[in-house]
């Protein structure tokens, strides 16, 4: 009896203490990097409407010899 008190007990403490900062960790590292990866497929300048320009900034990337250039020595 005594150990069941004490095993539900720890389970209690162990979400109080894991629960405040499962829900920080999302909203401040998950959701800003799936917005990034969002906003990484649009031509938004931060002002303005946004448009939806797909895997075009990913070409420029590949297609840019500075870019390529330092992957190569990286």
């Amino acid at each position: 009896m005594f150990k069941k008190r004490l095993r539900s007990r720890d389970t209690f403490v162990y979400v109080v203490m894991t629960v405040p900062l499962a829900i920080l960790f999302f909203f401040f590292h998950t959701l800003p990097a799936i917005h990034g990866i969002l906003l990484s497929f649009t031509d938004w300048n931060g002002f303005g409407p946004v448009h939806f320009i797909g895997l075009k900034n990913y070409i420029g990337l590949i297609h840019d010899p500075q870019v390529v250039h330092a992957y190569l020595f990286t």
